[in-house]
């Protein structure tokens, strides 16, 4: 892979802020990441440790060009939580909730008037529905 990583930003959160992924590829390559990895941080804005994780991850190995595929990392999906330090987005929905899959209203934690109600979710989605990556690591911690 080349060792130059591109910002693609993907979306913006409720309040206004920028969802940037971070690749070690083209993002004109429509199919790059159909053959890579998709990190995910920050889903809940209080588990700073999976920021932190995946922008080391990038300052010292996604721009090496170690990597012997596609790889891209949103380092932080929840960024108006994580600026409030609270898990939920501005809107006080768990992103992790907001997606279709078993989404429900009657979840433990907010979910959300429907499934995708949130930007950050929604940009979540459409790029793996979009891009189809082979792999998604969704980084939590607690």
């Amino acid at each position: 892979m080349a060792g130059k990583v591109t910002h693609i930003p993907i979306g913006i959160s409720h309040a206004g802020r920028t969802l940037a992924l971070h690749a070690n590829f083209d993002p004109a390559d429509a199919s790059a990441l159909s053959r890579g990895t998709l990190l995910i941080g920050g889903t809940h804005g209080d588990e700073r440790a999976t920021v932190a994780i995946l922008e080391a991850f990038v300052a010292e190995r996604l721009d090496s060009g170690i990597l012997g595929q596609p790889v891209a990392a949103l380092c932080l999906h929840n960024p108006d939580g994580h600026a409030a330090d609270t898990r939920y987005n501005a809107r006080g929905v768990d992103l992790n909730r907001n997606f279709p899959h078993m989404w429900s209203q009657d979840s433990e934690e907010p979910s959300g008037d429907v499934p995708l109600s949130e930007p950050e979710a929604l940009a979540l989605h459409d790029l793996i529905v979009t891009r189809r990556p082979a792999k998604i690591i969704s980084l939590h911690d607690r």
